[in-house]
């Protein structure tokens, strides 16, 4: 199972990580800020729309019951109204401050949401323990994009056409995905709106929601900040980095994914799970951290070079100290994934609040004193913050478990 989340996570990573790179090495530095803004402000605008249902649905496949269609049903409704005002405040904030067209803007846009309708899709085929038609789809969609890109490169494309590569790939693999879930069952379709249903996903799925939030802030806000009170071109150099260190977040989900089904199903049925399956988990995750960090401090350098040229090679030393919170941030997704399988989101959004104050306040003291190091110590407190707190969470739940047998 936990092979084809890893081949997605990779080829997910893979294909961004080459289109910013691209996009680095061809586009003026800031210019390039410019294009991360839009990329980060849009992701963390559309946190505040994604209301939990992906992991919500996820968990409520592993043990469906007859309303489990119509709840699909009534989320299909809730991304239309979302889209919505998803574009509408990203258009209000974006507009005035950024220098690229508005067509690349627009682009941009409905391809974050689309992604994330993607994501969405493949948590309910993970929820249904279809771990492979969703890499299908992507594996299809980016084949695609890859020609395009290939194409396209021959007539020294711009950015317009570059990111219209990825928009094509992203409609391909969005249509894919509705055939396939149709096939296993699951009708996408938009119906009538039931205020009781949808009050009813929300009640358990919100909480979920705004623990995502929390994480895309404090993932995210840095390269806002950044950018508010430094400039653009510091934007460039941190998110280079950014993305590297970034790339290690695909390592957890070969293991995190199929877990939550497993959890999710085995709390759904007997009110109870295994916690040495969590503690397995978690030594393979502490171990792949370290590794992923000092093969990081070997050739992250060389990576830099390679890959986004010499006029990021500064960018080196923002990494080698981004990658000491890799395995606070392993560690943070097993504890969340953990406590979600068990019904506890709201412990999940209490800690990842207190992640993100501790992480917002250092950097609105600290990035206009020492600039960028400030986003680099508050990543790492955010993480371990976010660890710690539920780690003691994780400790009493299963103290409570453990009580009702």
């Amino acid at each position: 199972m936990g092979k084809y989340t890893f081949y997605n996570a990779l080829l997910e990573k893979i294909t961004f990580f080459i289109l910013y790179a691209f996009l680095a090495r061809h586009l003026e530095k800031e210019l390039y800020g410019n294009v991360i803004l839009v990329f980060t402000f849009s992701s963390i605008v559309y946190s505040f729309f994604e209301l939990g249902l992906n992991s919500y649905f996820q968990r409520e496949l592993t043990y469906k019951n007859v309303k489990t269609g119509l709840k699909i049903d009534q989320a299909i409704i809730l991304r239309i109204i979302s889209f919505i005002l998803y574009i509408s405040i990203n258009f209000i904030y974006l507009i005035p401050k950024t220098n690229i067209s508005f067509f690349s803007v627009l682009i941009i846009l409905i391809l974050v949401f689309l992604l994330n309708i993607n994501t969405f899709f493949s948590n309910i085929f993970y929820g249904l323990s279809d771990f492979k038609t969703p890499f299908k789809s992507l594996f299809t969609a980016r084949i695609i994009f890859i020609a395009f890109f290939l194409v396209s490169i021959i007539f020294s494309p711009g950015l317009e056409i570059i990111i219209s590569s990825l928009f094509i790939s992203v409609i391909c693999q969005c249509v894919l995905n509705i055939k396939y879930l149709k096939v296993s069952g699951v009708k996408v379709r938009i119906y009538k709106i039931n205020p009781t249903l949808i009050k009813s996903i929300l009640k358990s799925s919100l909480p979920m929601g705004i623990g995502v939030i929390f994480v895309w802030l404090y993932n995210k806000s840095d390269i806002i900040l950044i950018q508010q009170m430094v400039g653009f071109k510091e934007v460039a150099e941190y998110a280079v980095a950014y993305s590297i260190y970034q790339l290690s977040i695909f390592f957890p989900g070969i293991f995190l994914v199929p877990l939550f089904s497993e959890l999710s199903f085995e709390f759904n049925k007997n009110k109870f799970i295994n916690f040495k399956y969590v503690y397995n988990t978690a030594i393979y995750l502490i171990l792949i951290s370290f590794l992923i960090i000092i093969v990081l401090l070997l050739i992250g350098d060389k990576i830099i070079l390679i890959v986004y040229g010499k006029e990021y090679l500064l960018s080196k030393n923002i990494l080698y100290y981004l990658i000491i919170a890799i395995p606070g941030l392993f560690l943070n997704n097993l504890t969340g994934v953990t406590l979600n399988s068990i019904h506890k989101e709201k412990l999940v959004m209490i800690s990842t609040f207190f992640a993100f104050l501790i992480n917002i306040i250092f950097n609105l003291i600290y990035i206009p004193k020492i600039g960028i190091t400030a986003a680099i110590i508050s990543t790492i407190l955010a993480e371990y913050s976010a660890l710690f707190i539920q780690l003691i969470f994780v400790y009493y739940a299963q103290k409570e478990l453990a009580c009702k047998i």
